[in-house]
């Protein structure tokens, strides 16, 4: 069974005015750990990440966080690691809205090793009129 059916296809975009959705789930223990959760279309407005920590994020010093890029904090950095659920506005540096399709990662950057973390992930987001 596929794990998450929004990576490797078009931006979804079911039209203008209407609150969207991508969502996907991150899971560490290790190294570093970035997973694509899908793409955004091009005019698209951010409006919340919304993350559910299942399982706490633990170990050194690891960041939860998500961007445009693997790895990547553009969207939301420095996201809560212990369990339980948050919605976080865009960083005030994202342009929005957004140039091109643009592919949204989460990720979990170690920093020395993580030993365990489990969270899904969902970015709103609005395509409106122009």
């Amino acid at each position: 069974m596929p794990g998450n059916l929004m990576t490797g296809t078009s931006p979804r975009d079911i039209g203008y005015n209407v609150v969207q959705a991508i969502c996907g789930r991150v899971q560490g223990a290790g190294a570093d750990v970035a997973v694509k959760i899908g793409t955004l279309p091009a005019g698209a407005v951010i409006l919340t990440v919304g993350t559910n920590v299942e399982t706490a994020i633990t170990g050194t010093a690891p960041v939860f966080s998500v961007g445009t890029s693997s790895g990547g904090a553009q969207i939301a950095s420095a996201i809560a690691l212990t369990a339980g659920s948050l919605n976080t506005v865009p960083i005030a540096a994202l342009v929005q809205p957004l140039a091109a399709d643009t592919d949204v990662y989460a990720g979990i950057t170690a920093g020395g090793a993580t030993t365990a973390g489990d969270a899904y992930v969902m970015v709103t987001f609005v395509k409106p009129l122009t």
